[in-house]
C-alpha cells in the first residue's frame, strides 16, 4: 500500500498527484457548484445551511442543495441534510487551492456574516487572510482565546492569542506576546513558547516586562542555578519588579533563584545572596506559601523551626495556593 509521499509513474508524490486529479474535477463543475464546495472548504464546520447561506450572499443569487448535486455525482462529497462533508482530505485541499485569495476572502466574510450567534467563530472567519494591524480584530480574539480557556480547549486559546498578536497595535502587542508563550509553557509546548520568547527579545521592553521575559526564559531553561553571578543578576531582576510594582513576579523569579540554587548545594557566599534576598521580602507567613518556599529552600537547616510554624498556621487556617499576600 503506498503511504504519504510515496511517487507513483510521472514522478510527483501520491498525495499532489491525487489533489491533482481532485482539481480537475472541480474544475469540470458548474460555478454554483465550485462556490458551495469552496465555501464548505473553508467552513469549520459541515453544516449544510450555513454553507449554502454563504455562498449565496457571495453568489448575491439564492442557491440551495441543488446546487451542490454535481459534486456529490462526481464523487466529490457526500450530502446530507445537515451536513456536507467531503470524501477525501486532499479534496478539500484541492478546493481552497484552486481559489484566489480575493474569493476565498469573500468566502471567509459571507461565513462571518452568519454568525452572529456564535462569536468565537465569526472573528475566526473575520481574521482569515487579514495582514497588517487590526486591533479590533486582535482585541475579539484574544477575548475568544480567554473564552476557549475557561473551557479547557488551551490549544484553542493558545492559537486565538498567536494570532492576535499578529493583528494587534504596537502597543498591545507585547502583553498578548507574553500571554500567548506563557500559555503555550503551561500547555507542554515550549517550542512555541521559547519561539515566542524570541520575538519577544527583539522588542524595546519596559523594566517590568524584561523582568517578564526572564521569568519566561528560566521557564524554559530549567536548569541548578550553580553560577554566583547568574545569581546576584536573577535577585536583580526579581526586585526589580518588586520595585515596579509587580509583587507576584518578584515572588516567581525569587522562588526559581532560592529553588534552583537549592538543587545546586550553593556555596556558603552564593547561599547568603538568597538568604539577605528572602530577608528583604519579608519574613515567612502562612497567608503567603510561595514566600515561605522561598526561604525554605534559602536555608532549609537555620529557617526549619520557622517554617514550620507556618505550615502548621497554614494547615490550621485552610490556607491554600501561592498567590502572594497584599
Amino acid at each position: 500500500v503506498a503511504q504519504d509521499g510515496d511517487e507513483l509513474p510521472g514522478g510527483l508524490p501520491l498525495t499532489e498527484r491525487l489533489e491533482h486529479a481532485f482539481a480537475a474535477r472541480v474544475a469540470d463543475l458548474p460555478d454554483a457548484t465550485r462556490l458551495v464546495l469552496l465555501v464548505a472548504a473553508l467552513s469549520d464546520r459541515d453544516a449544510t445551511g450555513e454553507i449554502v447561506q454563504a455562498a449565496a450572499a457571495v453568489a448575491g443569487t439564492p442557491l440551495d442543495l441543488d446546487a451542490a448535486e454535481p459534486a456529490v455525482e462526481a464523487a466529490l462529497i457526500d450530502l446530507g441534510v445537515d451536513s456536507i462533508r467531503f470524501r477525501h482530505p486532499l479534496v478539500r485541499s484541492a478546493v481552497r487551492q484552486s481559489a484566489g485569495v480575493q474569493q476565498r476572502r469573500r468566502v471567509h466574510e459571507a461565513l462571518a456574516a452568519t454568525l452572529d450567534a456564535d462569536p468565537d467563530r465569526r472573528v475566526w472567519h473575520r481574521a482569515a487572510l487579514m495582514s497588517g494591524t487590526h486591533e479590533d480584530l486582535a482585541h475579539e480574539l484574544e477575548e475568544a482565546g480567554a473564552r476557549a480557556r475557561r473551557r479547557g480547549a488551551i490549544d484553542v486559546a493558545v492559537t486565538a492569542l498567536r494570532r492576535a498578536v499578529q493583528l494587534s497595535a504596537p502597543g498591545h502587542r507585547a502583553r498578548r506576546m507574553f500571554a500567548a508563550a506563557e500559555l503555550a509553557y503551561e500547555r507542554g509546548r515550549p517550542d512555541i513558547a521559547g519561539a515566542m520568547l524570541r520575538e519577544i527579545e527583539r522588542l524595546d521592553l519596559e523594566p517590568l516586562d524584561v523582568a517578564r521575559a526572564r521569568f519566561l526564559s528560566e521557564l524554559l531553561d530549567a536548569r541548578a542555578l550553580t553560577d554566583r553571578s547568574r545569581v546576584a543578576d536573577l535577585i536583580a531582576i526579581a526586585e526589580q519588579a518588586g520595585s515596579e510594582g509587580d509583587r507576584e513576579l518578584h515572588h516567581n523569579l525569587l522562588w526559581i533563584a532560592a529553588a534552583r540554587t537549592w538543587w545546586a548545594s550553593p556555596d556558603p557566599d552564593t547561599r547568603q545572596l538568597i538568604v539577605d534576598a528572602a530577608n528583604r521580602v519579608g519574613p515567612p507567613a502562612a497567608a503567603d506559601p510561595r514566600l515561605v518556599s522561598i526561604h525554605a529552600y534559602a536555608d532549609p537547616v537555620a529557617n526549619a523551626p520557622k517554617i514550620l510554624a507556618c505550615l502548621r498556621d497554614a494547615a490550621d487556617s485552610g490556607v491554600t495556593g501561592a498567590a502572594p499576600a497584599g
